[in-house]
């Protein structure tokens, strides 16, 4: 999973909250690490972040962002319990269930973790809620699981643009 894909679907599917000025310049750095491959230091930030808005309750858009980052990070680095649990808890917040680049992040996980429903389940909902677009510029190999899996809608999935996850952004 390439780093600079990876940010560039995030900015697509995850809207960016109403961090304040400072909090805005650390996600910026944030991404200047990441493409420079220096991890340690982004977590390290995140993290800082994280703590900082952490308030325990499931409606906090600014923490669910921070987290969904920390578990690309976990992803980038291949720790993928880290990265599967992160998502999780991810997944308790109300607006993401449906956001198709969460399920797709879960899928891929559970490919990793050899957890065939996982993957299977999640993959599958990614396609539902985002169509062919979510898997451009991944792995051919999560598209085809889903098409050996379900059955194509009504003009097949060339024409199927996904359904409505504006809500999950």
């Amino acid at each position: 999973m390439n780093i600079n894909n990876m940010e560039s679907k995030l900015a697509f599917y995850i809207a960016l909250p109403d961090f304040t000025d400072a909090e805005l310049k650390s996600n910026q750095k944030v991404s200047v690490l990441l493409s420079e491959n220096i991890n340690k230091e982004a977590y390290d930030i995140l993290y800082k972040m994280l703590k900082a808005n952490d308030d325990n309750e499931y409606e906090n858009n600014k923490t669910r962002y921070i987290l969904i980052r920390i578990a690309h990070l976990y992803i980038y680095s291949k720790m993928w319990e880290e990265a599967i649990n992160t998502f999780m808890e991810v997944m308790e917040y109300s607006n993401s269930v449906g956001n198709p680049l969460l399920h797709l992040r879960i899928g891929q996980i559970g490919l990793e973790l050899e957890e065939q429903k996982m993957y299977e389940d999640n993959l599958a909902r990614a396609m539902i809620m985002g169509g062919l677009k979510v898997f451009e510029n991944e792995d051919d190999k999560y598209k085809e699981i889903v098409l050996g899996l379900l059955k194509p809608p009504p003009g097949g999935w060339d024409k199927y643009d996904g359904q409505d996850w504006s809500e999950t952004k």
